[in-house]
């Protein structure tokens, strides 16, 4: 996820918070904290993402296979952007590899992922295009969030692949928890107004080159072992479980629910 959000803010604007959606400031230099000493000038990553635009204009990487140089650049740039993104998911840390780099210049940051970093990633990349290549020309919706994500920390899933949620995985193992399962049922739950017309989903885990799906109604009728409720019913409860605003409709359909469900 790239955001167009300043990553740049002054530190006076830093308000310490149990969720901190502050946390895409980097420059910290004025806090009193163990990172304060670290700064990332704006200039630097306005220069980091002005060559990552010109990296891409060069390579054109979209819908195709890449030789072995470009992809690893590719993958240099992927692992500044995650350090990026660490930024604004979470609150920030001193041992942190953002705040140890130190560099001079954007080509410091690109230089710094570790080679056997950019061989995994490589190694990945490459089981993907040969697994799935087939794929790339599906429509795609990258990080989606969903009507109800504000209510539960801003959750954003992974890819929508033409009508299929996709989470990934990048475990070594290929066993699926079944809290992962319910972590699939939970998005697509807080697609309330069905904004993107899901009706699969699955996993695919990259270090072995494999998806596992199921059509959602399926998934629901497995995970409920006694009790099956339709997928309406399901999101109706679900919205008044974590307070999202019910219309006069879902008021009325709730009330109805719970006078079948109790009576």
């Amino acid at each position: 996820m790239v955001s167009d959000k300043m990553i740049w803010e002054p530190a006076e604007s830093l308000t310490l918070a149990p969720r901190p959606h502050y946390a895409q400031i980097i420059n910290w230099s004025s806090l009193s904290l163990p990172w304060s000493s670290f700064r990332l000038p704006k200039e630097l990553i306005l220069e980091f993402f002005q060559n990552l635009d010109a990296m891409l204009e060069d390579v054109q990487p979209a819908g195709r296979k890449l030789n072995r140089d470009d992809e690893s650049l590719l993958n240099r740039y992927c692992v500044v952007l995650a350090l990026f993104e660490q930024c604004v998911r979470r609150m920030p840390s001193v041992g942190w590899d953002l705040f140890t780099i130190k560099p001079s210049s954007a080509d410091d940051l690109v230089q710094f992922p570790h080679s056997d970093w950019i061989d995994d990633l490589c190694a990945m990349s490459e089981l993907f295009y040969n697994q799935t290549g087939g794929k790339f020309t599906e429509d795609a919706v990258l990080n989606p969030t969903f009507d109800g994500s504000a209510y539960v920390g801003g959750a954003d899933a992974d890819v929508i692949l033409d009508s299929c949620l996709i989470d990934f995985k990048t475990t070594i193992n290929s066993k699926i928890e079944g809290r992962a399962l319910y972590q699939l049922l939970g998005y697509s739950l807080l697609d309330f107004s069905n904004q993107y017309g899901i009706e699969r989903v699955g996993f695919y885990l990259p270090r072995q080159g494999r998806f596992f799906t199921w059509q959602l109604e399926d998934l629901i009728s497995q995970l409920q072992v006694s009790y099956p409720l339709p997928m309406q019913r399901l999101q109706l409860e679900f919205k008044d479980e974590i307070g999202f605003p019910l219309t006069d409709e879902d008021c009325n359909n709730l009330d109805i629910i719970r006078s079948v469900q109790y009576n």
